[in-house]
């Protein structure tokens, strides 16, 4: 039965649950399109290997690598120099270790450098966060 009394515009329960499942369809749906295909832009240049570490630091196999160039960029434009000799290390680390630069071995041998540094004293200051 309907009841002509309520305006149109009001929120009753089977109004309720259309608006939810429709939402939550799209939400879905959205979730299967990659950030890659939303984004017009292409991701800004990070130095070699670097985006690389940090998916390897960081592994997160679902997730863009939108999500990883923000921070990033962050920490090339807070501390250039140390990133850069940082990586300058570990690329030279990568060809005498693997004859490759760090972006081009495979997983495990990515992995096998990073352990291998990551209790290794800096021999530069880092900045205070």
């Amino acid at each position: 039965m309907h009841d002509s009394a309520r305006p149109h515009g009001t929120l009753n329960r089977r109004r309720f649950l259309s608006i939810s499942g429709q939402s939550l369809l799209a939400f879905s749906l959205s979730q299967l399109i990659p950030v890659n295909l939303l984004a017009e832009e292409r991701l800004p240049d990070l130095p070699d290997g670097l985006l690389r570490m940090g998916r390897d630091v960081f592994p997160h196999a679902f997730i863009s690598d939108h999500h990883y160039v923000q921070p990033l960029l962050g920490l090339v434009d807070e501390q250039p120099a140390l990133v850069a000799s940082g990586l300058d290390d570990l690329q030279q680390q990568a060809r005498l270790a693997y004859g490759s630069p760090f972006e081009q071995l495979d997983e495990a041998e990515r992995v096998a450098l990073l352990t291998e540094i990551e209790n290794t004293p800096s021999s530069r200051p880092c900045a205070a966060a």
